[in-house]
């Protein structure tokens, strides 16, 4: 965004982790910054973190109302992590 610059640092507990953020352009001017928390930590949550970047980016990209995009990455999340002893939470702005 013009005249905005964002820095960002992560570092895991271990070698991976389950801590996500994203800057998403959004178009007309608009960003999204996502942040969200896999339970659980090493692979199994690095792997879920993953899904959700993914899912959280297609969700913003195809849903222009914000509300809709979250309800759409809910409904990814949900169906893939219902059988899962794992949950993510997750906060946009």
């Amino acid at each position: 965004m013009a005249g905005y610059d964002f820095y960002a640092h992560y570092e895991s507990a271990l070698e991976v982790g389950g801590d996500y953020y994203g800057f998403i352009p959004l178009g007309h001017g608009r960003l999204a910054v996502a942040l969200g928390d896999v339970a659980g930590k090493g692979v199994p949550a690095a792997l879920l973190m993953a899904k959700l970047s993914s899912d959280t980016r297609f969700s913003l990209l195809t849903e222009d109302d914000p509300a809709k995009a979250i309800g759409k990455l809910n409904n990814l999340l949900y169906e893939f992590t219902s059988q899962m002893d794992r949950f993510v939470t997750f906060s946009r702005r």
